[in-house]
């Protein structure tokens, strides 16, 4: 392929080389050019007849970050996504996002990279759709109040974009979430297992639009999911019984906060093994909530009954043992037929 200036004058990658405002790569069966101060004029585009080949003009390359809040609070999950631009719209070309590689950096407030997270176009991890030219991220701030940079990058073989965007870290969360121990509680109310207990900041967050998704995750077993609405500041829900301390809660608390913001909280923790301090004791005044834990049950039977995977595997097992026996018997059996089939015939010939 080769590129016929205005001035008449024709470059190729070769040519490309030895230019100073230019960067041509062929390395991936396309042309990609970046020229940095394009003469106005008439471009041509020289390269054989294929119905195939296409071109695409970009003449103003730049990055973009999608809106994200100026102030976020500890352990909030921030979502996002980078995506290139042409005179303010984005670019949809996925012959062009394949070539890319995109990543965001997080910088606190005391100037350290915290963390450095690779991007991508192909709805994977938290990417929403594949080659839509929207590279995808979520992520939360470590928990050091000040401002922080989101450094935005992508990078192709002949260019470089990159966008920075401040962000501010509350020092107070809009929710806190723990598990207490049993023994935590007041004499007589203990429930038979270990509580969740949640606590929201009124003056952040409006409690009558709060969500609570958990999950409870085993070592064996089935995990229990619950989805219930929290409208009071102090809430405390039981586990479902006999849940150990080698089990795992996680989820997300969905929120609004009184500047009309959605606030998503994912929380992980343990089931504790031994009995809370005494200042995490619940007082006799903090709201009771019943949810209903539900247990992932397999699939159901067509009498409505579920089915339990176990019992299956056992049936196969058995099948596969009796159908071996069976087989075992049948080559017994011929065998022996064999036998006195031959002992008749040397008989006959006696």
């Amino acid at each position: 392929s080769r590129i016929k200036l205005p001035d008449g004058r024709e470059v190729d990658v070769e040519r490309a080389k030895k230019m100073d405002d230019w960067r041509w790569d062929d390395s991936a069966g396309r042309d990609l050019v970046t020229i940095t101060r394009p003469s106005p004029g008439t471009w041509h585009i020289q390269a054989r007849e294929d119905p195939d080949n296409r071109a695409l003009v970009i003449t103003d390359l730049d990055l973009a970050m999608s809106d994200i809040p100026g102030r976020v609070h500890p352990g909030e999950i921030i979502e996002g996504y980078l995506v290139l631009t042409d005179r303010g719209e984005p670019i949809i070309e996925p012959r062009l996002s394949d070539d890319m590689t995109a990543t965001i950096r997080i910088v606190d407030p005391t100037g350290d990279m915290a963390d450095r997270i690779v991007l991508n176009d192909r709805a994977m991890g938290d990417d929403e759709a594949r080659r839509d030219g929207r590279y995808g991220f979520r992520l939360a701030l470590p928990d050091i109040p000040g401002a922080h940079t989101l450094i935005g990058r992508i990078e192709g073989p002949t260019f470089e974009r990159v966008i920075r965007n401040k962000v501010a870290l509350s020092a107070t969360r809009p929710f806190e979430v723990r598990l207490v121990a049993p023994e935590a509680f007041l004499e007589g109310e203990a429930p038979v297992s270990a509580t969740l207990v949640v606590e929201q900041d009124s003056s952040i967050v409006d409690p009558g639009a709060t969500r609570l998704f958990a999950e409870i995750r085993c070592p064996r077993g089935t995990p229990y999911r619950m989805n219930v609405s929290l409208s009071d500041t102090l809430s405390r829900i039981a586990l479902p019984p006999r849940i150990s301390p080698a089990c795992r809660v996680s989820g997300e608390i969905t929120g609004r906060s009184h500047v009309d913001r959605d606030i998503r909280l994912p929380f992980d923790l343990e089931v504790p093994a031994s009995p809370a301090p005494a200042d995490t004791a619940l007082s006799p005044d903090t709201t009771w909530k019943e949810p209903t834990w539900v247990r992932d049950e397999p699939e159901a039977r067509g009498d409505g009954e579920p089915v339990d995977l176990r019992e299956y595997r056992a049936a196969i097992w058995l099948g596969l043992v009796v159908l071996l026996m069976l087989a075992v018997m049948t080559i017994g059996l011929m065998v022996r037929i064999t036998r006195i089939r031959q002992h008749l015939i040397e008989q006959a010939k006696s």
